[in-house]
């Protein structure tokens, strides 16, 4: 087998760099710096995707619609960064409108499953450790603010036994895999 078609292969059979490619501007004449946080988007657009798609399905087949939202809107504006990765936007707008599409979903699955005691919340630090890789230093400090504050009123509503959101009844299996999901996929993100 030739070395032209060894390559092809791996190309073809890698999904991940297949959506980098997809998204990839078509001007070669890109700086170092501009290359590698296109593709740092890229690789973590391809992975929210993946995030988003299995929520869509796991929360359609429970019947939960508020997360299916949420994540149907995350999966919308995931695809819309990408394509502004396309068009050669700053790789900053970029990922802080990715920011704005995955934060809605991570506090909705806080407060929809189980407020302080949810097995998601570490979605809350991930997100922000996520917001300083993607953007900068200044980005990362807002979306801190934006959690830090979040992370506030989940307190206080706590405290106050105030629900915003009905909170959703797992059976014990749902549970199990929630709290798998929950506690993992923060980690195998960022």
């Amino acid at each position: 087998i030739s070395k032209k078609v060894l390559q092809c292969s791996k190309v073809m059979f890698n999904p991940i760099n297949q959506y980098i490619n997809l998204f990839w501007p078509s001007d070669s004449r890109l700086s170092k710096d501009l290359q590698v946080r296109y593709r740092v988007l890229l690789y973590f657009h391809f992975y929210s995707l993946l995030v988003m798609t299995y929520s869509i399905v796991k929360w359609s087949k429970a019947d939960y619609f508020t997360l299916v939202y949420s994540s149907a809107f995350g999966f919308i504006v995931i695809l819309g960064c990408s394509l502004l990765v396309k068009l050669k936007v700053s790789p900053l707008i970029a990922a802080n409108m990715t920011m704005l599409g995955t934060y809605p979903h991570g506090m909705n699955m806080i407060f929809s499953l189980g407020g302080l005691n949810s097995a998601h919340i570490y979605w809350l630090p991930a997100l922000v450790c996520i917001a300083y890789l993607l953007a900068n230093r200044k980005s990362g400090i807002f979306w801190f603010c934006v959690a830090l504050a979040s992370l506030c009123a989940l307190i206080y509503f706590d405290r106050a036994d105030i629900v915003i959101w009905n909170q959703f009844e797992f059976t014990e299996a749902q549970k199990r895999l929630d709290t798998y999901s929950g506690y993992l996929l923060p980690l195998i993100i960022i």
